[in-house]
């Protein structure tokens, strides 16, 4: 198994395309993807709920203004 931890703040405008790509990888992969959204202001939380309703291998991880090296970090526990 493939995992994948993404780091998001305020990521709206480019969530959507990059869980898409990590979608048609994984036809072909077993992946899990962890997301962490690191306490957006934009529409980066509702749309990271939308995916992770429809497919079960996403979850998402809620945080609140914490440094990028620490939201992975937190994405691998």
């Amino acid at each position: 198994m493939i995992s994948v931890i993404i780091a998001a703040f305020n990521a709206a405008a480019t969530i959507d395309r990059c869980i898409n790509s990590i979608d048609v990888a994984k036809k072909s992969h077993d992946i899990e993807l962890i997301v962490i959204d690191d306490g957006s202001k934009d529409n980066t939380a509702s749309l990271l709920h939308s995916w992770a309703s429809a497919k079960t291998w996403i979850t998402v991880k809620y945080q609140k203004m914490v440094a990028w090296q620490r939201l992975v970090i937190l994405g691998s526990i």
